[in-house]
């Protein structure tokens, strides 16, 4: 299988368009990351979606190994996305 056990999940933001510019946050921009204590491997290959009619969205994930876990995308305060926290 290809890919890499470390790899991580980031994201930009596009304030005028879908098309770009972007800009990363200031801090990380890292919202998914390998996680050997919660036996989260190698995050990537994934798709932001929303449930129609609400305003929640979901991150879906190809994990390193084959699983495609589903986690909710929480906001800071400040409107900056948090790490996602996915419970097997």
């Amino acid at each position: 299988m290809g890919g890499a056990e470390k790899y991580q999940y980031a994201y930009v933001m596009g304030r005028q368009s879908p098309l770009g510019c972007f800009t990363a946050p200031n801090g990380s921009n890292i919202i998914s990351t390998t996680d050997y204590k919660r036996h989260i491997y190698g995050p990537g290959h994934g798709s932001v979606f929303n449930i129609p009619g609400t305003g929640d969205y979901y991150f879906a994930y190809l994990e390193f190994g084959g699983e495609v876990p589903i986690a909710k995308l929480m906001s800071t305060n400040s409107g900056l996305m948090q790490m996602v926290h996915y419970n097997p």
